[in-house]
């Protein structure tokens, strides 16, 4: 009985490990797999983009995203004291949003997508 009880610690040991084999992003196989509510707010982003430089990032899931640009918010200055987007800013408003175990991604700078990605139902 007690071989039982040590396969059944090991798997639930071993469980949390497993699970997060299978949360990894679809970016650690070279693609990104996109929630369609973010894909909307991407396009919300696009609509809104002006001529100063803007950026999209998104959670490595794909569940969240945030943009930075001085035509969609307020512009502040950032840490070097300069208005105008980065993409540290961007980062930085996606985690702002996103639980702290996700980590985000650079999605689009300007209207320029630079991530491999793909739609999922969600």
């Amino acid at each position: 009985m007690r071989w039982i009880a040590a396969v059944i610690i090991t798997l639930l040991w071993l469980l949390p490990i497993a699970i997060g084999f299978l949360a990894l992003p679809a970016s650690a196989g070279g693609r990104l797999d996109l929630a369609p509510a973010v894909w909307a707010d991407y396009q919300i982003y696009l609509k809104n983009l002006g001529s100063d430089e803007a950026y999209y990032a998104v959670t490595t899931d794909g569940l969240g995203g945030a943009p930075s640009g001085c035509s969609l918010i307020k512009c502040l200055p950032n840490a070097g004291g300069k208005t105008g987007a980065t993409e540290a800013e961007a980062l930085k408003r996606c985690q702002d949003v996103s639980p702290p175990s996700r980590t985000c991604v650079i999605f689009a700078k300007g209207a320029d997508i630079v991530i491999d990605y793909e739609m999922r139902p969600y």
